[in-house]
């Protein structure tokens, strides 16, 4: 008997042996390993932020021609894909006025975390019929492959920020920042300490703690650990495919940001877009920041969550928006959604690309992907309760509703008097 007991445990520590002899020697995907594309230093000040574009986009271009997952893509496709990873400019619509030169307005809008630039188009187009000056920068180990995420330091990220920042400055009268998920933590960061005075900030579902008790645990893991998930990474503007080391940045970033928010507040006005039901950052320590960390009362936070009605609290300065849109198949907001249009041709409703990452077996996928029944919501929850799959929602079905309480935010900023947070009353339609 205890032979037979010993000849099984030798054959079973033989068979894992062996599965992971062959799981290691398995050749690693190229973009699973960093490239020489990104050294990770920002450019210098002096460089024209055209020449930066310029540069940019011939990196994610030789990047595309040479990666066998973007080689086997269509030409329309590579180039949207090419396109949307690049930064950008977008000049104030032809109407604005310029000041001795420069633009009245400018603002600095920063992708959030495995993301691309493409983030920021359609608010971008919108703040450009405002008036605004609008640009975009990369941050490094982006727009190009998820192995350049392995060993990138969040520094690099505040570098590149810094120089956009300082070339809006030369070309633009008032500077903003915008900032979605990781962009928006960058945004806190350079109104607490950086070089360029802000005027006000618009942050989507900024990241101020990642949702997760096991955060503080990523230093270890990621010593022991490359990868969180390893995915197709068939998206053309987002990685799929998640580094340990990315989101380990974000924590240091995040633990960097509540250090100076202990000496000081966020002095400029804010406006704050979230989802009561975010399933990546913790949308309860969004609020607590905006109470306690955000005293301007210009500063406005839109929560989307499941509501009756909409509705203003003006003591709160926040606006209550319903999230819940049973009609349209839509439980709640996802963290992904908020900076999309319905009509977005790759996220929007019916965009090319559908979120089904949550699921890891094949037929789930599938059903998740063609099913006409499907659910769209944040990925908490695994099934809708129908029983259909649930994709995860890729747009926002109320982003109108959100531009419009930005332009009533800006509106402020042409006040003669400041109105006082108690008294101040917004009407929360159109």
């Amino acid at each position: 008997m205890k032979k037979n007991l010993l000849i099984l445990f030798t054959t079973l520590l033989c068979a894992i042996a062996a599965a992971l002899l062959w799981k290691y020697m398995q050749p690693v995907p190229p973009r699973l390993l960093p490239t020489d594309h990104h050294t990770g230093s920002p450019p210098s000040a002096d460089t024209p932020f055209a020449e930066y574009l310029a540069q940019t986009r011939a990196m994610i271009v030789d990047v595309h021609q040479t990666m066998p997952h973007k080689k086997t893509l269509d030409k329309e496709l590579l180039e949207f894909s090419i396109e949307a990873n690049a930064p950008f400019e977008i000049p104030p619509s032809s109407q604005c006025p310029k000041v001795n030169g420069k633009a009245e307005k400018g603002i600095l809008l920063v992708h959030g975390l495995t993301d691309s630039p493409y983030s920021m188009v359609a608010l971008g187009k919108h703040l450009a019929q405002r008036c605004f000056l609008v640009r975009t920068v990369l941050l490094p180990g982006h727009g190009t492959v998820p192995g350049d995420l392995l060993d990138i330091d969040y520094q690099q990220w505040i570098g590149t920020v810094e120089y956009g920042l300082h070339q809006l400055n030369q070309d633009a009268h008032q500077v903003f920042m915008g900032g979605y998920s990781t962009g928006g933590t960058l945004a806190i960061q350079q109104a607490l300490e950086g070089m360029t005075p802000l005027q006000g900030l618009i942050l989507i579902a900024p990241a101020i703690a990642i949702d997760s008790p096991f955060a503080r645990a990523l230093p270890a893991v990621t010593r022991l650990a490359s990868w969180l998930r390893k995915a197709d990474d068939a998206d053309l503007v987002k990685y799929e495919s998640f580094a340990f080391n990315a989101a380990l940045q974000v924590q240091r970033l995040i633990e960097h940001n509540q250090m100076l928010l202990h000496h000081r507040p966020v002095s400029v006005p804010l406006f704050i877009a979230a989802t009561a039901d975010d399933a990546t950052v913790s949308t309860w320590h969004t609020q607590q920041f905006f109470a306690e960390q955000a005293p301007h009362p210009h500063s406005r936070l839109l929560l989307f969550q499941k509501s009756q009605t909409d509705s203003f609290d003006a003591e709160q300065r926040t606006w209550v928006f319903n999230s819940y849109l049973p009609q349209q198949n839509i439980y709640h907001f996802s963290h992904i959604s908020l900076p999309y249009p319905p009509d977005d041709p790759h996220y929007g409703k019916d965009g090319r690309y559908r979120n089904c990452l949550h699921y890891s077996d094949a037929d789930d996928v599938k059903r998740c992907r063609k099913s006409f029944n499907a659910w769209s919501g944040e990925v908490f929850i695994r099934d809708s309760k129908q029983g259909y799959a649930l994709r995860r929602l890729t747009y926002n079905p109320r982003f109108d509703d959100m531009l419009n309480q930005i332009d009533k935010w800006l509106e402020l900023f042409d006040q003669q008097e400041t109105p006082p947070p108690s008294t101040a009353r917004e009407s929360v339609s159109g």
